[in-house]
Parts: structure tokens; sequence; C-alpha cells
């Protein structure tokens, strides 16, 4: 089972500085993987833990939770290549459709066809 904690939630747990419900430990304690929501773990960081790891506005950080309960901070450093890397291994993953602007050019035309056509009716003439 794999469960996902908010970061309140995580904090709590591991600091004890709220009881969770019995039923909540038990979930935390069975499962096989436990991940933390860390949406809003960058606000928590206290500023000197924040300076002292070199976080900028925009700056990523892992967060781990050891089956020990000690909470591990490290900070990702941001390539641009390999960020490339990984959007090429993203765009080669995606298959191959028409091209929408291409299909709404394509449906553009019948429409228009279609209202020439109804208000221009060929006539034909056998000689």
């Amino acid at each position: 089972m794999r469960v996902l904690l908010d970061t309140h939630i995580a904090l709590w747990a591991v600091v004890g500085s709220k009881p969770l419900a019995p039923r909540a430990t038990e979930l935390i304690l069975a499962a096989d993987d436990v991940f933390v929501s860390t949406a809003s773990l960058l606000f928590r960081i206290p500023a000197e833990l924040a300076h002292h790891l070199a976080l900028r506005e925009g700056g990523s950080v892992e967060a781990r939770l050891t089956a020990g309960g000690a909470v591990i901070l490290r900070t990702e450093a941001w390539s641009r290549n390999e960020f490339a890397a990984e959007l090429d291994v993203a765009r080669e993953a995606m298959p191959m459709a028409k091209s929408v602007i291409d299909e709404l050019r394509r449906l553009g035309r019948a429409a228009q066809t279609a209202e020439i056509t109804a208000a221009h009716p060929l006539t034909h003439s056998c000689v």
C-alpha cells in the first residue's frame, strides 16, 4: 500500500507535536511506501536553514523522510542540459498525431466550400 501524506501530517508524525489518530498511525506504519506532499514544505523551512542550503525563490529541494523519523533535505542543482534531455525523452515518448492547426484549417475549408456551394449551386448544361 502507498500513502501520500500532507506536509503537516508528516511533520506531526515525525516531531510528535500533535497526536495522530490511532488509525492514521496504523496506516502510516503499515504502508510499503510513504510519500510526502512537498508543495508547501518550502514555506515551512526556517529562514536560517533555507539560507544555509542556498535555496532561492523558485529553487527545489528533495525531502526524504526516513524510517527512523529523520527528515533529509537535499538541494537539487538545476541543469539546463539535463532539463533539455528530459524534454527530449518526453517528446520522443509522445505518439505523433495529426496537427491540430492542419485539422482546423481542413475543417474551415470544408465549411467554406459547403457555404459557397449552398449559396451558389453549380449549374451544368448538357449540349
